[in-house]
């Protein structure tokens, strides 16, 4: 059976496939924009951290200013004056700042392990949709190739005298069914596969995606991590808050030159000036009660998180101990409906057993065998998806 055009001319246009999950996951990794911005934004943090261990809190301002009386009384009044304002630290204020920028740093670091186990599970779940669709295809057509090998042999036997016309139309029907299911099968492989594509930049499905569940600490978890980080950071400003009621203070230095009428010699001076803003509640109590709900929220987040992190665990555990219940259930079934259309099958074959008949039980058979091939790939997934909900990448 040939596959459809689009999946042949993607399977010339587009790299090779990765080897392994993990190969996907940088490769998806690589193309999210997300992660590209997060990538970009180290250079942001960095220049943060950069300007928090500087010399001065803000850049130092020079300004310049002239006096003249020519449109006034003339008599030649002139004064230059030139002034460099610094800025200076608080107290304790530079220490603040550098556990906020230290904060910053670390809570970028952990959002990308958030982000790229995000990434993985929606890597896994689009790995694994395509991957039943693989199954599933292969299973119609060798449906197909047993209902065209049917068709024959009841044709043979049709023209032998030994089975009715209607026999044959059956079997050809059967055969029509079976096609049928084998080019609906292709459509939904093609749509996992443009949808894996999408992600990856790949149509060909990693060669190596089965997972072995493994266990994690429930505190490395990156999701946690990042909330956790986020508490620190929320921490780390308040105390920059509290390290900051005032405005930063300035140290001047000023040099003046001037004359009191033409003719006279320039004058001289130099100067220093302190400036020290005072510390008021109308500025203090808003910055400080904004950084104290910020906390607030992230501790509250995190809490929420952890909860969720919990469940999603319970739930997983659950679901692949009934994904793994249910394939040992379907393997069963599936070895009794074999084993029953092989003793059937011989039946017909001797003419003890009528075609109707024998299709039901194919049909069965090919049920069972459907429904081992969804569990077999369900316990896969669910140990995929176990993983993901412990936070495990691939």
């Amino acid at each position: 059976m040939r596959l459809p055009v689009s999946i042949l001319l993607l399977s010339w246009l587009l790299p090779a496939q990765a080897d392994s999950l993990r190969d996907a996951l940088e490769k998806a990794w690589a193309r999210n924009p997300q992660a590209q911005a997060l990538s970009a934004r180290e250079a942001e943090v960095k220049a943060r951290q950069g300007a928090a261990a500087s010399l001065l809190p803000a850049p130092p301002a020079l300004s310049i200013s002239h006096k003249t009386d020519r449109w006034n009384s003339g008599i030649g009044k002139r004064e230059w004056e030139a002034e460099i304002e610094l800025p200076l630290w608080l107290p304790g204020e530079k220490s603040a700042r550098l556990a906020v920028s230290a904060a910053e740093y670390a809570e970028w670091r952990v959002s990308g392990a958030a982000l790229r186990l995000g990434l993985a599970g929606e890597l896994r779940e689009r790995t694994w949709n395509a991957a039943q669709g693989e199954a599933e295809l292969a299973l119609a057509k060798r449906r197909l190739e047993t209902a065209q090998a049917l068709e024959k042999d009841v044709a043979r036997r049709v023209g032998a005298g030994d089975l009715a016309r209607t026999d044959l139309l059956l079997a050809r029907n059967d055969a029509l069914t079976a096609h049928a299911a084998v080019l609906e099968n292709e459509v939904k492989l093609a749509q996992a596969l443009q949808t894996y594509l999408a992600l990856t930049g790949e149509e060909l499905l990693p060669t190596e995606r089965e997972e072995t569940v493994r266990d994690a600490a429930l505190d490395t978890h990156p999701q946690l991590e990042a909330a956790r980080q986020t508490i620190v950071l929320a921490q780390a400003k308040i105390r920059h808050a509290r390290e900051t009621r005032r405005d930063s203070p300035e140290l001047s230095f000023g040099t003046l030159r001037e004359r009191d009428a033409f003719g006279e010699p320039y004058h001289d001076r130099v100067g220093v000036k302190f400036k020290l803003p005072f510390a008021t509640d109308a500025r203090n109590e808003p910055v400080l009660a904004a950084a104290q709900t910020e906390l607030t929220q992230a501790e509250a987040e995190y809490r929420q998180i952890r909860a969720r992190v919990e469940g999603e665990i319970r739930q997983a555990r659950q679901a692949h101990q009934s994904a793994l219940l249910q394939l040992d259930l379907a393997r069963r079934k599936q070895a009794l409906a074999a084993e029953n259309l092989v003793l059937l099958q011989k039946a017909f074959d001797l003419g003890e057993l009528d075609l109707p008949s024998l299709l039901r039980v194919k049909a069965l058979a090919h049920e069972a065998e459907l429904g081992l091939t969804q569990q077999a790939i369900a316990a896969a997934r669910s140990r995929a998806m176990l993983n993901h909900a412990l936070g495990v990448l691939p």
